[in-house]
């Protein structure tokens, strides 16, 4: 997602009160922020896409990617210094 300038945590923060969304973060590099959603199928993603998320003051741009397997599916949010924390 791209947001206008200065409205990042804005929408960062209108995003994560909806319902859909299961991820919400401030990404650097060629988006502001990017976020995983669950929906029930593609209508449902298509009214989340077309009738929620863009219709957000300051969101000005969206990519998607839809995923069809998951191969792997691991979080190291947490991990310390030495790589064992959290384990």
């Amino acid at each position: 997602i791209r947001a206008r300038a200065g409205t990042v945590n804005a929408v960062a923060d209108a995003i994560s009160a909806l319902s859909e969304p299961s991820y919400v973060a401030v990404t650097a590099g060629g988006f502001d922020l990017i976020c995983e959603v669950i929906c029930r199928d593609t209508a449902h993603f298509h009214t989340f896409l077309t009738e929620q998320l863009t219709r957000i003051d300051g969101v000005q741009r969206c990519e998607s990617f839809l995923v069809l397997d998951i191969k792997k599916l691991a979080y190291g949010w947490g991990v310390g210094r030495n790589g064992t924390e959290g384990r």
